[in-house]
């Protein structure tokens, strides 16, 4: 190799880790968007909100949190947010996971916020 071509090597080299290191940088912060729930359906009863989700076996109701975004407002915004993936590896399917609402939502408008999708 000369040195042309290794100055040119050492440059391309020079250039692609400061990349790198952003591109890293930015997949390790994570914004409260990135953890929200995408949702095939909700349903809202009294003390709880029934949520439709994609589930590969081994979804639970522990790995979701309800975020109560603007309580001033009517109806109240919420979100949903999956704390944990599932990992596992049975096909795609919805579930519906049951999760009780704070006391002072109870018997008030709510409008959940996540996306919607259709299920698999």
């Amino acid at each position: 190799m000369n040195i042309r071509m290794k100055r040119l090597a050492q440059a391309g080299i020079a250039l692609a880790f400061p990349m790198v290191i952003a591109c890293k940088a930015a997949a390790v912060s994570q914004s409260s968007d990135e953890t929200l729930a995408v949702l095939h359906g909700v349903q809202y009863l009294e003390d709880k909100l029934v949520i439709e989700v994609t589930s590969n076996g081994c979804t639970l109701p522990e790995h979701f949190s309800l975020e109560v975004l603007h309580s001033k407002t009517t109806p109240i915004n919420v979100s949903v947010h999956r704390l944990k993936s599932d990992k596992c590896r049975r096909l795609p399917m919805a579930k519906q996971i049951e999760l009780a609402l704070p006391a002072k939502l109870n018997g008030n408008a709510i409008k959940v916020v996540n996306p919607l999708r259709p299920s698999p």
